[in-house]
């Protein structure tokens, strides 16, 4: 057997990335919750949990090109391949296609020994080594679709129906800056509880107390962009000063622009149950309740936990999170009502 195909040394931020995003695939399931307990359970140190959370949200923000560049060195269907397998050649093929820090014939060998180590028999190593080493002698994407809208959606990797709407709205070459942008590495942001610290004293505490680089957020008041730390794992993170919340989403709070009034009954119709409420909790002292329609189950077990870290004292005594009847809440018995009580 070639000295290639026997398991070597494997990283355990790529062996995570794999089970992340078979679970993502098989399970449809959150993929920022999925990531996130698994790097709590592996402990991985700083580097390899920036490795792993990048092969996973790149693999997924350029999952259609990778298809696409993986394509033509393929003698049957991705969608035919057994799921950890499909995973595995996306993820390297990122590493390929637009990570530069590991060498190409690393990244290759690492792929044959974790497929090595998935399973006892030697094809899928064979089948991994030999679709990624030609990849790696390909000098450059295949032709593209015919189309244009296809070809402009498969270069930038988001569905036909998006590019066919933003290129008639704004022309192709705007269109494409915009997808370019939307697959633009997003910076680390986390949004200060303005109940309980303000932004200028968070990024002081960080610095002191986690040695961690931070810098205000461009639009959001309540927002610092994290240069340097790890976020998860902070005193401030875990004991709700703080949490880990994108810009714009802290923007989307600010733009529902609820009364200030501390008793004010809140109707939040929102269908994403993880972040955007804690916004709303973290910048207003609510007391009454707040009207959810989750889209998933796992969505109703991250209300109580959120609401605790936001705002663990709530005026009222007493905080109840409603959920709206709708036939996809229904059919999957989610409760009606979270009671959280201080």
């Amino acid at each position: 057997m070639s000295p290639v195909l026997k398991a070597g040394p494997v990283s355990q931020a790529r062996y995570e990335a794999l089970r992340i995003l078979v679970r993502v695939e098989q399970d449809k399931a959150f993929a920022d919750i999925v990531l996130e307990h698994a790097l709590d359970l592996a402990r991985l140190d700083a580097r390899d949990n920036a490795l792993c959370t990048e092969i996973v949200y790149g693999t997924l923000r350029w999952r259609r090109h990778l298809d696409w560049r993986l394509a033509p060195h393929l003698n049957r269907p991705l969608a035919k391949l057994d799921p950890w397998v499909r995973a595995l050649l996306r993820l390297t093929a990122y590493q390929l296609l637009f990570l530069d820090r590991v060498p190409r014939w690393a990244a290759v060998d690492e792929a044959v020994s974790i497929a090595r180590l998935k399973s006892t028999k030697p094809g899928p190593a064979e089948f991994v080594n030999a679709v990624l080493r030609a990849l790696t002698r390909t000098a450059g994407p295949p032709p593209a679709p015919a189309l244009p809208v296809e070809a402009a959606a498969v270069r930038w990797s988001f569905p036909d129906w998006i590019a066919e709407r933003w290129i008639a709205r704004y022309g192709m070459r705007e269109a494409e800056a915009l997808m370019g942008a939307m697959n633009d590495r997003p910076p680390m942001t986390i949004r200060a509880n303005r109940l309980r610290i303000t932004r200028e004293a968070l990024g002081a505490r960080l610095r002191d107390e986690e040695l961690a680089e931070t810098r205000p957020t461009a639009l959001a008041p309540e927002g610092l962009i994290v240069e340097r730390g790890t976020a998860a794992r902070w005193a401030a993170f875990t004991q709700g000063w703080c949490t880990i919340q994108d810009e714009a989403s802290m923007l989307i709070a600010r733009l529902l622009a609820p009364g200030e009034d501390p008793g004010e009954f809140l109707d939040d119709y929102l269908r994403v149950v993880k972040n955007y409420p804690k916004g709303l909790l973290g910048r207003y002292k609510l007391a009454g309740q707040v009207t959810l329609e989750p889209v998933h189950s796992s969505a109703t077990s991250q209300i109580p936990a959120a609401a605790r870290q936001v705002a663990p004292v709530f005026p009222g005594g007493c905080w109840q999170a409603l959920l709206a009847p709708s036939h996809s809440s229904s059919e999957q018995g989610l409760p009606s009502s979270v009671q959280l009580s201080p």
